[in-house]
């Protein structure tokens, strides 16, 4: 086995037992966060905006059987939240795919999947934010009567000119992360008790309307419409994710992460089903089709209550709030890991002395408010979930690499079934769509190209000694493949849970994302496989 010491530089690894070790010797964040904490951080991130306005997007296909959908999806999700709960408890550090990749796939793969991390949360907070003053507008008019002008409450390009409530919003949870991890986990946990409380109080009243008969025909389209309607209630899924970047400041680590993980989204699968099973029972679905906020519509016109409309807004308000907090909180920490490593000024990475990267979180904040304030960001929305299924794809795969280069590794959490259940995990997404759609294959590259741009790839403190020590032009281009790259096609855009506001205009539009080695047509998840392995990571 080639050693990762001979690699070229931008393929070299930095080794799981370096990587948990130069923790301590540096500044160290606050191990403050508990399970019960972490998982309201998973569920924080999961159970967003999405819950309250997909059903109107997947009833059409699956009908009544859309409580099957949710289920199909959550298994999906499933396989990859396996692979990250055994990396989290492998390598318990913040940083996420960004520092398993360092240890599986190398430096550069590394770079590239932590900047595609950073932008992706940087537009998915943004596009979040926006959709607050839309539901906050429509809450207060409900309520007190009041109405919003559009001109602060909307994004420009939808009749608005300054977003003023998504800007207070980010820079209020800015200023909470900045605190502390302590009080930003309880502010959090508050939230998500909250809101999750909010849907429970749906469930409740719906079943008061409940008509079995509503569930006949149960698959009008058969499995293929259920089976799509899984495919766009995927992305309600994502967030769990967002867990793993606080690995550094979990008590116990070990145990404590794949609970988070693999907690959060097993009680989001519970209560989507259940909110499923609530709406069908309580509304005919077919009147549900189409509709921008379909919980609001059965509770108003299904049991006839307009108050608990009026909750169910308030909930989509707090949702926003806990969904903005978690990914400000995720993006802070992967971009804290890339400092520490050199990829990135380590300066930035300075602690406060409430051991928070306070620099990191100010910067990223202001910036997010300022994208929601001003820019239309109706493009930018198209490209949020595609950071998220790179990382799942190499998150998956580096779990088998590193099964094989650490056989020997602590691990607290193992995934059953390896390399079955990683594979599946790394070959899943959302089915390509053939009808008409917005193609964006012309923007493939640009998040790469432009941080590769503004922020040169700087050496890092484990590739400079590693240079000299290497033969030059020993192993040539890793198995012959050309670099990684992100494209972009045309195929359902269900948005999941990352809180658009339901009316907007590109709610319709279509759009995958999957990572693909564009070297040899098929085979790309075994072609990468053996490219690990001709590079020393495997057999």
């Amino acid at each position: 086995m080639a050693s990762a010491a001979r690699l070229p530089a931008p393929f070299r690894t930095k080794s799981a037992d370096r990587i948990v070790r130069e923790i301590g010797e540096g500044e160290q964040l606050n191990r403050a966060v508990g399970v019960v904490g972490l998982t309201a951080l998973g569920l924080g991130a999961v159970v967003g905006t999405g819950i309250f306005a997909i059903l109107g997007k997947a009833v059409g296909d699956s009908g009544p059987a859309i409580v099957v959908s949710f289920v199909l999806a959550g298994i999906t999700c499933l396989f990859s939240a396996l692979s990250y709960a055994e990396m989290a408890a492998a390598v318990p550090v913040s940083g996420s795919a960004y520092t398993y990749s360092y240890a599986t796939l190398g430096e550069l793969i590394a770079w590239i999947i932590g900047w595609d991390l950073i932008l992706e949360y940087g537009f998915s907070v943004a596009v979040v934010a926006v959709a607050f003053g839309g539901y906050l507008k429509g809450l207060l008019d409900s309520v007190l009567g009041t109405s919003l002008p559009d001109s602060i409450t909307q994004p420009p390009g939808e009749g608005g000119t300054f977003n003023l409530f998504a800007v207070l919003l980010v820079l209020g949870v800015t200023f909470v992360l900045a605190v502390g991890v302590r009080e930003s986990v309880r502010f959090n946990t508050g939230m998500v008790f909250v809101k999750v409380g909010i849907l429970l109080l749906f469930i409740v009243l719906a079943f008061t309307a409940f008509h079995s008969g509503n569930f006949d025909p149960f698959q009008p389209k058969g499995f293929s419409g259920t089976a799509n309607a899984a495919s766009l209630i995927f992305f309600a899924y994502i967030g769990f994710d967002a867990i793993s970047t606080s690995s550094e400041e979990v008590k116990d680590p070990g145990k404590a992460l794949p609970k988070g993980i693999i907690g959060s989204l097993l009680i989001a699968t519970a209560l989507y089903v259940l909110v499923a099973v609530a709406a069908i029972g309580a509304f005919n679905y077919k009147k549900l089709v189409g509709d921008d906020q379909p919980l609001a519509t059965i509770l108003r016109d299904g049991v006839g209550t307009s108050v608990g409309a009026d909750l169910v807004s308030l909930g989509a308000c707090i949702a926003i709030t806990s969904v903005v907090l978690t990914i400000l909180y995720g993006r802070s920490r992967i971009m804290f890991s890339m400092c520490r490593d050199g990829l990135l000024p380590r300066g930035f990475a300075k602690l406060s002395k409430r051991k928070t990267p306070v620099r990191i979180t100010l910067t990223f904040g202001i910036l997010a408010a300022a994208m929601a304030a001003f820019i239309p960001l109706s493009e930018l929305a198209e490209l949020v979930n595609i950071g998220t299924l790179f990382a799942f794809f190499l998150v998956n795969v580096g779990v088998i690499i590193l099964r094989r280069t650490k056989p020997d590794l602590d691990r607290p959490f193992r995934v059953p079934l390896v390399p079955v259940f990683p594979l599946i995990g790394a070959a899943v997404r959302p089915p390509h769509d053939e009808a008409p759609g917005r193609d964006l294959g012309a923007v493939r590259d640009l998040v790469p190209a432009r941080a590769r741009r503004l922020l040169p790839l700087r050496p890092s403190a484990l590739a400079a000694p590693a240079r000299r020590a290497a033969p030059r032009g020993r192993h040539g281009p890793v198995g012959g493949l050309s670099q990684p790259e992100l494209q972009v096609f045309s195929a359902p855009d269900p948005y999941g849970d990352s809180g658009r506001l339901p009316s907007a205009p590109s709610t319709s539009r279509r759009w995958s994302g999957a990572l693909t080695v564009p070297s040899q047509p098929g085979g790309r998840i075994a072609r990468t496989l053996m490219t690990a392995s001709r590079a020393g990571f495997g057999p």
